[in-house]
């Protein structure tokens, strides 16, 4: 398991990044295709959770981060601004900047247990819309507490 060979600790750097998927398993065909659908409006809230907590430093690269925090939404519609579901999953840069096929097949239900860090999925249940800072809070508690 990735987690094994991986240390948490403050001031890491992180680069957050969010893209719409598909119901079911959203990050395979969306990870799959050249170009990708940025979900900004949820990346900025991860983002806000992040700052808020002033533990891990924000980065704009891949390249110069520790680690990669990576949402993968699902909406009701392409439309819609109704969230059905967030797979959210923290990477080393080395497995993110693979190409995109790579990537879907490593976040494959059965393997991704092998890449992650850290993993989540947030889903929409009893018309509760999904509070984006659970995530961020679930994240901060396993990462410091490992």
């Amino acid at each position: 398991m990735a987690q094994d060979t991986f240390a948490f600790h403050s001031q890491q750097s992180v680069y957050i990044v969010a893209v719409r998927g598909n119901y079911g398993f959203p990050w395979m065909t969306t990870l799959q295709s050249s170009k990708w659908n940025y979900d900004l409006p949820v990346e900025k809230e991860i983002r806000n959770g992040f700052e808020k907590r002033r533990i891990f430093n924000i980065t704009s690269s891949p390249s110069t981060a520790d680690f990669v925090f990576l949402c993968v939404t699902d909406y009701y519609d392409r439309d819609s601004r109704l969230l059905l579901g967030v797979f959210a999953v923290v990477l080393k840069p080395s497995d993110f900047t693979v190409d995109h096929s790579q990537l879907a097949r490593m976040l494959a239900p059965t393997k991704v247990r092998d890449v992650a860090l850290w993993q989540q999925t947030k889903l929409y249940e009893d018309r509760k819309r999904i509070k984006l800072n659970l995530l961020t809070d679930d994240f901060h508690e396993f990462a410091l507490n490992k």
